[in-house]
């Protein structure tokens, strides 16, 4: 060892002080992604489609047995009814929506 050099000293931690202040709950917020006009003309088509093949499937229900309570027909009817309540459903909501999302959009609110 040289005696001009100094021992070297081991360094002490240094203890860092944090105010422990308890995490306040944040509610989660999501955000609604946009809905473009693409995807309004997307549903449009996809929801037409369903409608008419609801009827494509009842009319051939009805076209093997053109009895009404027949079990093709008691089995396609229901669920086809439901689709097509929905489907239209749906177009109520988007044409009743459609100037309202256009103006949200134009203006930058989702």
């Amino acid at each position: 060892m040289d005696p001009n050099q100094q021992p070297i000293q081991p360094q002490q931690p240094q203890q860092v002080h944090q105010s422990q202040q308890p995490q306040q709950y944040q509610p989660y917020q999501p955000t609604p992604p946009l809905a473009s006009r693409p995807w309004h003309i997307t549903k449009l088509v996809l929801h037409s489609l369903s409608i008419v093949f609801c009827i494509i499937g009842i009319s051939i229900a009805l076209a093997v047995n053109p009895t009404v309570l027949s079990l093709q027909v008691v089995w396609v009817a229901p669920e086809a009814a439901v689709v097509i309540i929905w489907s239209v459903a749906k177009f109520v909501t988007l044409c009743a929506r459609g100037k309202k999302d256009q103006e949200q959009h134009r203006e930058g609110f989702t």
